[in-house]
């Protein structure tokens, strides 16, 4: 019988990676005047505010669906209900 370990390290390590670019990309959108507010006592991220450019001719029933699709995001959903951190140090 094989042990599994759900979630893996590798699963934590890359969802960490994944908030982390996310965050990056948050802090570059704020240096190009994106709407990025952070807590000064903290420094970090408090609101984050987007916009989905579309072309003129795009049909105006389908601009809710684009949100509600960016609603869905995963990173999106991470940051809502951020998961719990277990850092530790193994000897091998």
């Amino acid at each position: 019988m094989r042990n599994c370990i759900v979630p893996s390290a590798y699963d934590r390590l890359a969802q960490a990676m994944s908030i982390s670019r996310w965050m990056r990309a948050c802090s570059s959108a704020a240096r190009r005047g994106k709407s990025v507010e952070r807590d000064p006592a903290t420094d970090l991220v408090g609101k984050v505010a987007m916009d989905i450019e579309v072309p003129p001719s795009f049909p105006e029933k389908y601009r809710s669906s684009l949100v509600r699709a960016a609603e869905q995001c995963a990173v999106k959903k991470h940051l809502e209900h951020p998961p719990s951190f277990d850092v530790k140090t193994v000897v091998k």
